[in-house]
C-alpha cells in the first residue's frame, strides 16, 4: 500500500498525499497570500480553490455544489476545510447543507455534545439497539429532537440523512447509512422493557 505522505514540490518537506497542487498547506497559504499560486499548477481539481470565492459571496454549500457541478458532500467537505483553516467552523453542524434558513430555531442549537461529538465514535449500535454508553446520549437527544419545531426541515433540507448516509440524529430518529435504526417509539419501548426486567 502506498504511503499517505508525499514530498512538497516547493519546500521538499513531507506533506499529506492528495494535495491539489502538490504543495504543503504552509506553502499553499504563503503562495496564496503573495499571489503566486500559479507558480505551481494544479495537478488535480482544486475544489477548495473553486469553492473559496463562492463561499466569500455568502453561498451555502448546496448552492456551491449546484454552481460547480460537484456533489453536496464534496462542497460541504471543502467548506468545512476552509472554515477550519480560518477558525470559523460551526461545530454544531446545523449549517452543513441548508439552502434557506430554518423556519424556527432548532432545539439542538448549541448542543454539539448531544448531536455531533459522540456520533463519530464507533460502536453506537449493537444487537439492534444503542449500546450502553450510547444510551447516555440517545435518550436525551431523541427527546430534544422529538419536540423540535423544524424536524421535517432538518431531515429534508439540513442533513438529508437518507442520501448522505451520515450517522446523525434528525427528525426524532437515529440514522445510520441512509436508514433509520432507532427512534422515539423504540426508545420508549426499550426503556419500558428495562423497567419491567428491573421490577421482576
Amino acid at each position: 500500500m502506498s504511503s499517505p505522505y508525499t514530498t512538497c514540490r516547493r519546500c521538499k518537506n513531507r506533506c499529506p498525499r492528495g494535495k491539489a497542487r502538490g504543495i504543503c498547506s504552509t506553502c499553499h497559504e504563503t503562495l496564496r497570500t503573495s499571489g503566486r499560486l500559479d507558480d505551481f499548477p494544479v495537478l488535480r481539481p482544486d475544489t477548495q480553490g473553486r469553492v473559496r470565492p463562492l463561499l466569500a459571496q455568502g453561498m451555502a454549500p448546496a448552492q456551491i455544489a449546484r454552481e460547480l457541478g460537484i456533489t453536496r458532500n464534496a462542497a460541504f467537505c471543502a467548506v468545512r476545510a476552509i472554515r477550519r483553516k480560518e477558525g470559523t467552523h460551526d461545530v454544531n453542524g446545523i449549517e452543513r447543507l441548508y439552502v434557506s434558513p430554518p423556519p424556527a430555531e432548532p432545539e439542538c442549537t448549541g448542543r454539539p455534545d448531544l448531536f455531533v461529538d459522540w456520533l463519530t465514535t464507533p460502536g453506537v449500535m449493537r444487537g439492534g439497539h444503542p449500546t450502553e454508553w450510547a444510551q447516555l446520549y440517545v435518550r436525551e437527544a431523541l427527546r430534544i429532537c422529538a419536540r423540535c419545531p423544524v424536524q421535517q426541515w432538518c431531515v429534508d433540507v439540513a442533513t438529508v440523512p437518507h442520501r448522505s448516509g451520515v450517522t446523525i440524529i434528525a427528525g426524532g430518529k437515529l440514522w445510520m447509512k441512509g436508514r433509520v435504526v432507532w427512534d422515539v417509539a423504540r426508545q420508549e419501548a426499550w426503556e419500558a422493557a428495562q423497567d419491567y426486567e428491573a421490577a421482576s
